[in-house]
């Protein structure tokens, strides 16, 4: 498999992700797109991998969202979405004078 730029981590959040799946998965040379499942994974290492993971990522994920998002990167970019929606959600909420 040909390494690519695009397979590194480019956040301290898939940096994160990246030593807990190596860790959990007894893998080295993950790429932010390599599969979960694919990697070796299953639903115990998911359960493990998942309380390996800082409480700042637990409040804005849970495990089914390993399935529908498999790989570091597509994770990362989905905690990000709902980030994004979380803080517009949070700035209407401030606009319209609700608490």
């Amino acid at each position: 498999k040909k390494s690519d730029i695009n397979d590194s981590p480019c956040t301290p959040q898939e940096e994160t992700l990246l030593q807990i799946w190596s860790n959990v998965l007894k893998v080295d040379n993950i790429s932010v797109n390599d599969n979960f499942f694919d990697l070796g994974g299953n639903s115990l290492l998911l359960i493990k991998m998942y309380n390996q993971l800082p409480d700042y990522l637990k409040a804005k994920m849970n495990m089914v969202d390993f399935f529908n998002f498999p790989n570091i990167r597509s994770i990362s970019e989905h905690i990000k979405a709902e980030q994004l929606v979380n803080d517009i959600e949070s700035k209407s909420k401030d606009t319209n004078g609700v608490n």
